[in-house]
């Protein structure tokens, strides 16, 4: 089953801000300033341009043979048995902030104490929480899905909100 990277929510604010840019730059190269302006203006579509493109076209592929991270620049792909730990990760005590990650690493705990170690790699993938997505894990997936707090795994997730 194919899963969108990212909930939609991220692309609208990155809309907001584009057309907030936009009007910017327009009564800028009404005004005076038309160079300036027209310079911001292109760097606005470029900038968005690339952020709904990449948003749009990061995919997870969870199936039977495995889980798969499809992005416009970059491609990984793991079996079931290569997968060492599939959790929920908590930035904030909130279900909108969490994310469902896949991970080779044995030492989950050290990596997820920091925000440099939960980047996109080989060895560690990521998607937005969907109860949907947790459920076709389920299928495939013998072990517990962990339920992490920062580096702290959590026991009892009800605590959190």
């Amino acid at each position: 089953m194919k899963f969108n990277f990212l909930k939609p929510y991220p692309l609208v604010a990155a809309y907001v801000l584009f057309t907030l840019g936009t009007l910017t730059s327009i009564l800028m190269i009404v005004n005076v300033f038309w160079l300036f302006g027209s310079a911001l203006l292109v760097l606005n579509l470029v900038t968005f341009a690339y952020f709904a493109y990449n948003f749009l076209m990061s995919k997870i592929i969870i199936t039977e043979r495995g889980v798969k991270y499809i992005a416009p620049f970059r491609r990984y792909e793991k079996r079931w048995d290569e997968i060492e730990n599939i959790g929920v990760l908590f930035f904030y005590a909130r279900k909108e902030s969490a994310s469902i990650f896949f991970t080779t690493d044995t030492d989950l705990a050290q990596r997820l104490k920091t925000r440099e170690g939960i980047k996109i790699c080989d060895s560690y993938f990521s998607m937005g929480y969907r109860k949907k997505a947790e459920n076709e894990i389920k299928k495939y997936w013998t072990d517990p899905i962990e339920r992490w707090y920062g580096g702290i795994l959590i026991e009892n997730d009800s605590k959190l909100w």
